[in-house]
C-alpha cells in the first residue's frame, strides 16, 4: 500500500497546519561562524596535500630549478638556508641579517656588477653595456643636500663622499637605502625579468599552479565539504554542522524539505556568486547576500532568495519531505484543518 492509499484511510476530510518560525538571527550567525570554521579548518588542511602534489609536479620542479639558477648566476641573491629559497641581497638585509651599512653597500655594489657580467655572459656585449649605461646614469643623477652622490673621474663613475676626498655629505647607509638597495630591487630585477623571458614564464607558472591550481582546489573542495556533503545525508531541512547545531532547516516555496534539484542549483549560486565571487571582489557578494539576510523581509540571503527557500527555527516544528508526511504524522495528535504557513 502507498503513502496516498495511507492517507485515504486517514481522514482526508481534515488539514493540519505547518506553521514555521524564523529563527534568532544570533542563532544563525553563530551557525555560519560555525561552518566558516569547519570550512576554513579543512581549507588549510586540504591545501597541505594539495601544494606538496602541486610542488612535486615537472613542469613546477623544472621551473623552479630555472628560476634557482639564473638567482644564483645573476649575482644578485643570496641562498637563505632557513627558508631555503634565494633572497635578493636587500631583502635579506632587511628580514634575515644585520650588516654595517659598508659591508651592505660593498655588496649590493658587487652584485650589481655582477649582474651586468651575467647579462654580457648570455646576452652578448650590447646588452652588457645597456645595463651598464643605466647603472652610470642613475648613479649620476641622484644628489644628496645639492651634492652629488656620484661624479665622473676618467669616464669611471665613483663615490664623492667627504670621507673619501669628494663634497657629499651622505653617510654609508644613505648610499645604501637611496642608492644601491633601490637599484638591486628594482632596475637589476626589472632587467632579470625583462631580458630573460624564460625566467618570468617560469615565475608565471609557479604564481600560476598557486593561485589557479593549488588554492582554488583546496578552496573548492572545503566548500563542498562544509556546504554540500552533510545536507546530502541531512537531507530534513538541507542543514549543516553550523545549522544542525543550532537546529535551523531549510524549507522550499511549500514549506517543506527542499527537493535535491532546488538544493544543487542553490549550492551552485552560494557557490559562484557568493563564496568565488567574494574572494576576487574583497568580500562584497558576501556583505550583499549578509544584509539581505539581516534586512529583508523573509530574512533571505542571495541564494536563498533566488530559489525561494526560507531558514526556519527547528525547535518548534519538524521539517517534511511532502504533504503526505504533514497528513499521517499531524493525523496523529491533531484535529486542526492542510494548510502551509509561515511566521
Amino acid at each position: 500500500m502507498t503513502v496516498e492509499d495511507n492517507v485515504e484511510n486517514i481522514n482526508t476530510e481534515k488539514e493540519y497546519f505547518v506553521e514555521y518560525q524564523l529563527p534568532k538571527f544570533h542563532r544563525r550567525i553563530l551557525a555560519n561562524m560555525i561552518d566558516v570554521v569547519i570550512m576554513f579548518l579543512l581549507f588549510v588542511a586540504l591545501f597541505i596535500p594539495t601544494n606538496a602534489i602541486a610542488t612535486h609536479s615537472k613542469p613546477y620542479l623544472d621551473s623552479i630549478n630555472l628560476i634557482n639558477t639564473y638567482r644564483e648566476d645573476s649575482g644578485l641573491f643570496t641562498y637563505e638556508r632557513s627558508t631555503k629559497t634565494y633572497i635578493m641581497w636587500p631583502t635579506y638585509y632587511d628580514n634575515y641579517a644585520t650588516a654595517d651599512p659598508y659591508v651592505k653597500v660593498d655588496k649590493c655594489d658587487t652584485a650589481v656588477n655582477n649582474f651586468i657580467k651575467f647579462v654580457g655572459n648570455k646576452l652578448g656585449e650590447e646588452k652588457k653595456q645597456l645595463v651598464q649605461k643605466d647603472y652610470d646614469d642613475y648613479r649620476l643623477s641622484l644628489y644628496f643636500e645639492g651634492e652629488p652622490y656620484f661624479v665622473l673621474e676618467d669616464g669611471v663613475v665613483v663615490t664623492n663622499k667627504l670621507s673619501a676626498g669628494g663634497t657629499c655629505l651622505a653617510r654609508n647607509e644613505d648610499y645604501y637605502t637611496n642608492v644601491y638597495e633601490i637599484y638591486v630591487v628594482q632596475q637589476c630585477g626589472g632587467y632579470l625579468t625583462t631580458l630573460f623571458p624564460e625566467y618570468l614564464n617560469a615565475s608565471r607558472l609557479t604564481s600560476n599552479i598557486l593561485f589557479f591550481a593549488e588554492l582554488p582546489i583546496a578552496f573548492s573542495l572545503a566548500a563542498i565539504l562544509t556546504y554540500f556533503v552533510p545536507p546530502l545525508f541531512l537531507r530534513r531541512g538541507r542543514k549543516t554542522i553550523g545549522k544542525l547545531i543550532y537546529k535551523i532547516g531549510l524549507v522550499d516555496p511549500r514549506y517543506l524539505s527542499p527537493t535535491f534539484p532546488r538544493f544543487l542549483i542553490r549550492f551552485l549560486i552560494f557557490f559562484v556568486f557568493v563564496l568565488t565571487l567574494s574572494f576576487f571582489t574583497f568580500g562584497i557578494p558576501l556583505i550583499i547576500s549578509f544584509s539581505m539576510m539581516a534586512f529583508s523581509k523573509k530574512k533571505q540571503g542571495f541564494p536563498d532568495y533566488m530559489v525561494g527557500c526560507i531558514e526556519v527555527d527547528n525547535n518548534l516544528e519538524n521539517i517534511y519531505f511532502n504533504k503526505y508526511e504533514v497528513t499521517i504524522l499531524k493525523s496523529e495528535d491533531r484535529k486542526e484543518a492542510v494548510k502551509f504557513n509561515s511566521k
